[in-house]
């Protein structure tokens, strides 16, 4: 019994001493880490992911490791993983990643204070990081009216160099066109992403693009789209009056466009454009829009010789002022008494001499005029009544009348042209010239 028993011990012994082999066998002591997926460069603040495995003295992995790692850096300012304790679940090997912060170049420790043990990664280049870059989430449509908000809203984005909105930035988003004039074009990014509820541009119709710009970040340019004419806002002139005769057409014919508030001409409009004059009296003057362009061929303007400007209106549009322009005589139409008769002796020649201009339908002397006028009267017998004009002016010289005293009145005829009348002017006796039986002798007896 006593041997059964001791071999019996002997044998528990033994299992003990095997059992407690093998427990050392599984769980070798730690004696480095190994570092594996670390890049040997990458860009700054960009987070980079390897794997560290705890091996033991002859570089073979140890499954069983449950130790705690603490990383350290060289760089200062590097984001790094927290300290992990080791689960079976790992295996002795698990992902972590890191951000080193400064250009240069850098390494990484992992240690186990526990154990005494600590392993360094190899350099790892630290290059500046990329700028965000800006992308069009939502552009601009393929066609907007010139001033008018566009819709839907145009959104631009500011995503990290792999594409991912950084939804932490709030920072300031520019908006610049290929020409015109942009408004709502600054806004600051809310989340990430920009958005421009009131962007409008005005300029003139074509084709135009957009680019999209903010500090530090790489600018995007949109796709290209049309701009048409707006609302229409204004009137201007296409052809400006030219000199012309008082009372002629004017010509090549004057013409307004109806403008949005960047000029372009809005052909869907036909309203009706009216131009009034600085001076004088306008013809033809009232036209409607054809296509948005009002052409007033049947304009004149019969008005005193000298400088005149048109001004066009229409409704609430701003009106528009032309350039100025000349207005000569025109063509000979009437006749006027530059000098009127004044009272005078019967027979005596009228002093001052009588004038008659010869006059285009605003009253402008036609100094080309060499016409022939006649002056008759409301009675009596006037002579020296016939005399060709000088410079469009007839002189009566020599005019007088012969009438008994009264009032006379003088009428002035030459041609078609529409004639005068002159003022009223007064006849009174004039020199002793004859003799006249006042009472006649009657029959009567001789002697008597």
């Amino acid at each position: 019994m006593k041997n059964s028993f001791a071999i019996a011990s002997l044998l528990l012994i033994q299992a003990a001493a095997l059992a407690g082999c093998h427990s050392s066998a599984e769980k070798p002591a730690l004696a480095s880490f190994h570092w594996t997926g670390m890049p040997s460069s990458t860009q700054a603040g960009q987070h980079v992911s390897f794997t560290l495995s705890a091996l033991d003295a002859s570089g073979k992995p140890i499954a069983g490791y449950l130790g705690t790692v603490h990383f350290t850096s060289s760089d200062a300012q590097a984001t790094l993983p927290a300290d992990y304790s080791f689960t079976a679940l790992d295996s002795g090997a698990h992902a972590f990643s890191a951000a080193l912060a400064t250009v240069g170049s850098a390494t990484l420790t992992a240690a186990d204070a526990a154990a005494h043990i600590s392993a360094t990664s190899g350099n790892i280049s630290v290059l500046a990081s990329a700028p965000p870059q800006l992308i069009f989430t939502q552009g601009p449509p393929s066609t907007s009216q010139s001033g008018a908000v566009m819709t839907p809203s145009i959104t631009v984005a500011i995503e990290d160099a792999a594409g991912n909105v950084v939804t932490s930035s709030s920072a300031t988003v520019t908006l610049a066109a290929s020409g015109g004039v942009l408004a709502g074009n600054s806004q600051a990014a809310v989340n990430g992403i920009a958005t421009f509820a009131a962007l409008s541009l005005s300029g003139a119709a074509g084709n135009y693009t957009l680019v999209a710009s903010s500090e530090n970040a790489t600018s995007a340019t949109s796709s290209t789209f049309a701009l048409s004419a707006g609302a229409p806002t204004q009137l201007a002139f296409v052809q400006q009056p030219t000199d012309a005769q008082s009372g002629a057409l004017i010509s090549p014919a004057v013409s307004i466009a109806i403008e949005d508030a960047a000029g372009n001409v809005v052909t869907s409009s036909s309203d009706t454009i009216a131009l009034a004059s600085s001076g004088g009296s306008l013809t033809g003057n009232s036209q409607a829009a054809v296509s948005g362009i009002a052409t007033f061929t049947g304009l004149s303007l019969a008005a005193l010789v000298g400088n005149y400007t048109l001004t066009a209106s229409s409704g609430t549009y701003a009106q528009a002022t032309s350039n100025s322009f000349a207005i000569s005589t025109g063509a000979a139409k009437k006749l006027a008494f530059a000098q009127q008769p004044t009272a005078a002796q019967s027979g005596a020649t009228i002093s001052p001499s009588v004038a008659v201009n010869i006059e285009d339908s605003a009253g402008n002397i036609v100094t080309s005029s060499s016409d022939t006028v006649t002056l008759t009267s409301s009675g009596g017998s006037l002579s020296g009544n016939s005399q060709a004009a000088v410079n469009g002016v007839a002189t009566f010289a020599t005019l007088s009348l012969a009438a008994l005293v009264g009032n006379y009145t003088l009428t002035a005829t030459s041609g078609t042209y529409a004639q005068a009348t002159s003022s009223s002017f007064a006849i009174s006796t004039g020199a002793a010239k004859k003799l006249a039986f006042a009472q006649q002798p009657t029959a009567a007896q001789s002697g008597e």
